[in-house]
């Protein structure tokens, strides 16, 4: 996004503020640097009170250079709204500690030689810093607070933090601008006395720190539900800001599509389908998951397919914004788990009967239908007592002789021993060597 932000040119405010710098010292020492000196503009400022002085740090971050200044002074009567050196005195070396005094150029430190700080001010308060150092090899520094700036910024992030904090954040530049307003209503034009106190300040191009002189704060909400704000800030280094916020429509989401349509699963497997929403940069990518069948496969929130159970089952993937939809049908196929599982199901072989018969037949045709690799995976006591169960079902013989009247007579063959049964008006009667079993079973033929 393009900022609107009008500056002045850090040559033309080099120059100026130099030049205003030498007319406000003219009977000071030292004596300021040559024209050959070097000008360094000051990206980022620290400065606290640390008894009995006033700490000033100046940085460069793109040059890797600080200059720190300990000075042995501070204002008369010190509030939170105003800082603590005397406003547009010159400190020299004479007047700071020394030991606490000095530049790191690229992480190596050197001593000053000599030292001047100056802090600019206007009627209303703090707007900058002037200073400039001789190093013990003579290099000379001269040093100078980054210009304010004036004019409009469009802000590309409005947040609402703890409670009633709202920042307007402009990422490109690293500035944050807080404003805390308890109860706010849309519309409402807000004056700095209005903002809870201790929250007046901004972060101007990062790590540069400034209370609001003045402020003043508006929001509004369209019929949309976006937001649009219009603030202004005068800070106390001289910045004159006009902040405008006007959240921008959300992308919406236009369809779904995942990976495959359809898919085979092996039993106790598992796949991962993706689902790529369009357009790609639309605001609520979020999706929620579902499975039609969930006895035969699962699905997580990430997508992630697990097949419980031979059969078929279809997987859906919805997005949150618009309900679009997009379908995988998932087959889940037998493996060498399920048919074991199938196999342990069954009796032993001495206890089979012909009640068996489809059991047996289903764990036959899932082993068969397994490929070589999933065979392999059986192992030979499975496989055996499947081959059993399989002979003691064939053993099983019934054997019905036709014509007799009122009746009829069955011998089965279970294992070794035979079992006698007279159907007969409408009873089977079944001899067995434990006496004799009646059951209702026909009705009498007339």
């Amino acid at each position: 996004m393009k900022k609107k932000l009008v500056l002045m040119t850090s040559a033309l405010m080099t120059m100026g503020l130099l030049a205003g710098y030498a007319n406000v010292q003219k009977d000071s020492t030292p004596v300021y640097a040559e024209p050959e000196a070097t000008n360094v503009i000051i990206e980022d400022t620290n400065e606290y009170y640390s008894y009995p002085a006033v700490v000033v740090n100046l940085y460069n971050k793109t040059e890797k250079m600080t200059f720190y200044f300990s000075v042995n002074d501070y204002a008369d009567s010190y509030t939170s709204t105003n800082h603590k050196l005397k406003p547009n005195k010159v400190y020299t070396l004479s007047e700071m500690r020394v030991d606490h005094s000095y530049a790191k150029i690229d992480e190596t430190e050197y001593p000053y030689k000599s030292a001047s700080l100056e802090l600019l001010s206007d009627a209303d308060g703090f707007i900058g810093y002037l200073a400039s150092v001789t190093l013990e090899d003579d290099t000379v520094y001269n040093i100078v607070e980054a210009e304010p700036m004036s004019g409009e910024m469009v802000i590309d992030e409005y947040k609402v933090e703890y409670g009633s904090m709202i920042t307007l954040n402009d990422t490109e530049t690293g500035s944050k601008f807080y404003f805390v307003i308890s109860n706010i209503e849309d519309g409402v034009k807000y004056a700095l006395s209005d903002f809870t106190d201790g929250f007046k300040y901004c972060y101007i191009g990062g790590d540069r720190y400034w209370n609001y002189r003045d402020a003043t704060f508006k929001r509004t909400t369209d019929a949309k539900g976006l937001i649009h704000v219009e603030a202004t800030v005068l800070t106390e280094h001289g910045d004159s800001l006009s902040l405008k916020y006007n959240e921008p429509e959300p992308i919406a989401v236009t369809g779904v599509s995942l990976n495959k349509s359809s898919t085979t699963i092996k039993y106790g497997g598992n796949e991962t389908l993706i689902a790529t929403v369009s357009p790609d940069d639309a605001d609520d990518k979020s999706v929620t998951w579902s499975s039609n069948n969930e006895s035969v496969a699962t699905v997580d929130e990430a997508g992630k397919v697990t097949a419980v159970s031979v059969g078929n089952a279809v997987i859906t993937v919805t997005t949150k914004d618009g309900e679009f939809k997009a379908t995988c049908a998932v087959t889940v196929t037998e493996s060498a788990v399920s048919v074991t599982n199938k196999i342990n199901a069954l009796p032993n072989a001495k206890d089979v009967t012909l009640n068996d018969k489809a059991a047996i037949e289903k764990a036959r045709a899932a082993y068969d239908s397994l490929d070589a690799d999933e065979k392999a995976l059986v192992s030979q006591e499975t496989l055996q007592k499947l081959i059993d169960a399989e002979e003691a079902l064939a053993k099983l013989k019934v054997v019905t002789p036709q014509g007799l009247s009122g009746g009829a007579i069955a011998g089965i063959v279970i294992g070794s021993i035979l079992v006698l049964a007279l159907i007969a008006c409408g009873v089977l009667f079944i001899l067995h060597k434990k006496g004799i079993i009646n059951i209702p079973f026909l009705n009498k033929k007339k």
